[in-house]
């Protein structure tokens, strides 16, 4: 199992069921697949040392993709942080493909002299994962009173 970021934006499109699956979970209205996967390309080609794209792959032939991230430096006002945009594994064992996820996106962070790492997560479930792993990792895990709000006119 090696995780491997990718550069080419063309190669998202081999991810297009995984990535609807992973829209399905997120539940976001106006959350589409086709919308996710061209911005994915996009940090493939343009995200330079800003973002990242990873993927998984079960095997050293690179032709089983098993769980894929992307993350970036986020802006004013955040100075010193880093957010994991998306994390999800699909197939083989995905505890250690998040794991490899993590460590890379903990490189990629410390690359960048970040203070905090973030990222969101659907339910408890997955943030007692996370919160775990982060402690695995030699991290604080600092839980907030934030709440994701969305708001729509549709």
């Amino acid at each position: 199992m090696e995780a491997i970021k990718i550069d080419n934006g063309l190669y998202v499109q081999k991810l297009r069921e995984p990535i609807k699956k992973f829209c399905r979970i997120v539940n976001i209205g106006g959350f589409l697949p086709e919308n996710f996967a061209a911005y994915l390309s996009k940090v493939c080609q343009f995200g330079g040392d800003v973002s990242e794209f990873w993927v998984v792959f079960e095997d050293n032939a690179y032709q089983k993709p098993i769980a894929f991230a992307t993350w970036n430096i986020l802006g004013e006002p955040h100075t010193c942080s880093v957010y994991c945009q998306a994390i999800h594994a699909w197939s083989g064992d995905t505890t250690q493909a998040c794991e490899l996820l993590l460590k890379e996106f903990v490189k990629f962070g410390d690359k960048h002299n970040a203070t905090f790492w973030s990222c969101d997560v659907v339910g408890e479930a997955r943030e007692r994962l996370f919160s775990k792993r982060a402690k695995g990792l030699g991290f604080k895990y600092l839980s907030s009173n934030v709440i994701n709000c969305k708001f729509s006119r549709r």
